[in-house]
């Protein structure tokens, strides 16, 4: 009897990869693509290579991000929206400044009760990757009997995303047995914390320089502000700023619902965002 493991680890943390692409080009040509890890996974990779003659795949251990989720916080909405509602209130918004905070205030009705969980969208991303998954490695399902081990963190969004992925491999197969592990004991090995926060802060002084040195923030206000605020209220400092409204503008594509709101950065704006963004993604977590 052939046996089969197939471990999966869901995890609420970034696990990003270097890649060799041109990030102006990437952002220029698709706007969604300045979101970073932020944004929709769309899987428009090349075709698989093709494993050597005579090998077949027998084993996966695969270990994964969840899918496509509302924001994860409220205040990563409310806090953006508190700056330009105090500026409003004192008459020092332009007229793009209000249609932002309209657009704003209404993107936060869609995670009104869904902070943090996986989206229509998410779903779908995790339900396409299941069945590539069972299509492309097919010799590794394609058993009489064989056994899934799943292993998920603690989020909803991450629980959610490993049951629509192996509800496709299940489909592919009805005699895989699965399990099913979850809790904070696992927590421990699958998000190591102690070691991003240790990180983070030898790497923030980089990334705070990196972004002073590339974004232009005294134009990206002006054309909200008709006096910019020296410090904003409800957010750490400038470029926490910047990145929460990015999140919010991001989300919207990860959600399929809300106003445009990317329409607000220009393209140089979102590629310089996105590049801080990895600055800040590959020195956390990659370094």
């Amino acid at each position: 009897m052939k046996k089969l493991t197939l471990l999966f680890l869901l995890l609420a943390a970034v696990c990003a990869s270097a890649q060799n692409f041109n990030v102006d080009q990437t952002v220029m040509s698709d706007r969604d693509k300045a979101s970073a890890c932020e944004g929709p996974y769309r899987f428009d990779a090349p075709a698989p290579t093709p494993a050597p003659d005579g090998y077949k795949p027998f084993y996966i251990s695969h270990y994964g991000r969840h899918g496509s989720r509302y924001l994860e916080k409220k205040d990563q909405n409310s806090s953006v929206c508190a700056v330009l509602a105090k500026s409003d209130q004192k008459g020092l918004l332009t007229p793009a400044g209000k249609a932002l905070l309209r657009d704003l205030r209404e993107f936060g009705k869609v995670g009104d009760g869904r902070y943090g969980q996986l989206s229509a969208v998410g779903e779908e991303e995790q339900q396409a990757l299941g069945k590539r998954m069972a299509k492309r490695f097919a010799p590794v399902f394609d058993v009489k009997s064989g056994k899934v081990v799943c292993v998920s963190s603690t989020a909803s969004r991450c629980i959610m995303s490993m049951t629509n992925l192996t509800s496709e491999l299940k489909a592919s197969n009805p005699s895989l047995d699965f399990s099913f592990l979850c809790g904070e004991r696992y927590q421990r090995y699958i998000i190591a914390k102690d070691f991003v926060d240790t990180t983070r802060s030898i790497v923030a002084p980089y990334v705070t320089r990196y972004f002073t040195d590339n974004f232009d923030y005294d134009a990206f206000m002006g054309r909200y502000f008709i006096k910019i605020p020296k410090a904003p209220a409800g957010v750490e400092d400038r470029m926490m700023f910047i990145r929460t409204l990015l999140c919010n503008a991001s989300d919207v594509a990860c959600t399929g619902e809300g106003p445009d709101l990317l329409k607000y950065f220009t393209d140089e704006e979102r590629r310089a965002a996105v590049a801080n963004y990895d600055v800040y993604l590959y020195g956390n977590f990659c370094n």
